[in-house]
């Protein structure tokens, strides 16, 4: 009869989440906050955007035809710098900062006050959880 100690529990539930790339035992927790704040920014773009398509049909303008193709890439590529992150890839982290200051600049420009300021506070916290994080991809 095999006897159950802490160890041996301790080594299958390690076991079963082997495979998991995103979990506490590969990658820190502060990896994983960010890659859920870049993600996040990145949906809210793309809804932003989705958003300004809808009100462009009702009420079309130049204005808003510019504003929601330009939302919608930007969020595109915070999702896809938040795959980046969840896979631990340098270039994601790298990029994060750049992709965030480009939303930013863009709700700037576009007059969107508070949205610029939603999306500084979520790349700000993001970078600094991945500045507090000792990032390197995983080896395969």
């Amino acid at each position: 009869m095999m006897m159950l100690t802490a160890n041996s529990i301790k080594n299958y539930s390690y076991s079963i989440i082997e495979g998991i790339s995103l979990n506490s035992i590969e990658s820190p927790s502060e990896v994983q906050y960010a890659t859920i704040l870049v993600l996040f920014g990145g949906v809210l773009n793309i809804l932003f955007g989705y958003q300004s398509y809808l009100i462009s049909i009702a009420m079309p303008t130049p204005f808003l035809t510019v504003v929601y193709p330009a939302m919608i890439v930007l969020g595109i590529l915070s999702v896809g710098v938040g795959v980046g992150l969840w896979q631990r890839r340098s270039w994601a982290a790298k990029t994060t900062t750049g992709v965030g200051l480009a939303i930013c600049v863009a709700h700037i420009l576009f007059g969107y006050y508070l949205m610029a300021a939603l999306a500084a506070i979520i790349y700000w916290v993001a970078i600094n959880q991945l500045k507090t994080s000792y990032f390197q991809e995983p080896s395969d």
